[in-house]
Formats: C-alpha cells, sequence, structure tokens
C-alpha cells in the first residue's frame, strides 16, 4: 500500500511510492528508491513537504 506521509514524519529506510518531481518535472528521487540520511535533509532544501511511502499493510 501507498501513503501519503508528511516529509517530517519519514525515516531512513522507508521506500519512495511515486517519483519525486521537482516544479521543472525533473525527477528527484525515483519511486522505490530507499530513503537514506542524506535524503532527510534534501527534502528540506527541496521545500518537498508530503511524499508517497510504501507502506506494510499492518492488517
Amino acid at each position: 500500500m501507498i501513503k501519503l506521509m508528511n516529509a517530517d514524519d519519514v525515516e531512513v529506510g522507508m521506500k519512495i511510492g511515486a517519483p519525486l518531481v521537482n516544479h521543472e518535472g525533473d525527477v528527484l528521487i525515483n519511486s522505490g528508491e530507499t530513503l537514506e540520511e542524506k535524503h532527510l535533509g534534501m527534502l528540506k532544501e527541496w521545500g518537498i513537504r508530503y511524499l508517497s511511502i510504501v507502506k506494510e499493510d499492518d492488517d
């Protein structure tokens, strides 16, 4: 399942559910990539507030 999450709540190791693109359409982080520490700082620099994350279904 893919869930829209606040960028402040994502953590290292989470998987991106949809490509992150800038206002020009350039892909910043591809779908399926696993977030690393460097990405967390980049999200703030880029002004990204929400992103799609692949979440395991807890049910």
